[in-house]
């Protein structure tokens, strides 16, 4: 499928609501509704449109804690990186605390988002899960005071 300019209206309207139907999101976007459904389960198949996400005030919900832990991984020898880089991130993206997960470069190898109740909760997190692991040598926490935005939408040009 060719991502078209077509497409990419389509997802900006979803990334706006992606509970509005096919009919009210024809109507924004001046298409048909067909073509608009049509688009969506095309998306879904190939694997564009891989799920359907709630925005979450987290301080209802009684999580307004959030926490960017940098990891360090053991040191080890330049032909077991890769598999090491892996390891620890298949690990980490098995655990439903952790928000995101990214491999990066720099000083740190990677960068996990957690959210919690409060500092308390996040530090036992930190020293139970994650200092646990061998492949982990050294964590830095930043714990966050405000956030200015928090979205999982992507202007698509």
């Amino acid at each position: 499928m060719a991502f078209d300019k077509k497409d990419r209206m389509i997802l900006m309207g979803l990334q706006q609501n992606a509970k509005q139907s096919s009919r009210d999101l024809s109507k924004k976007l001046n298409m048909p509704a067909t073509t608009i459904h049509e688009r969506i389960k095309k998306m879904e198949t190939e694997g564009i449109i891989t799920g359907y996400h709630v925005a979450i005030d987290y301080e209802k919900v009684g999580m307004p804690t959030t926490a960017i832990i940098l990891v360090r991984r053991m040191p080890r020898t330049v032909s077991d990186r890769k598999v090491l880089y892996k390891k620890i991130a298949d690990l980490t993206a098995k655990i439903p605390d952790i928000q995101e997960a990214h491999i990066v470069t720099g000083e740190y190898d990677m960068v996990l988002k957690i959210r919690g109740k409060n500092e308390k909760e996040v530090g036992a997190f930190i020293v139970d899960t994650i200092w646990n692991m061998p492949e982990v040598e050294r964590t830095l926490t930043l714990m966050t005071f405000y956030t200015a935005k928090d979205t999982c939408r992507l202007e698509l040009k």
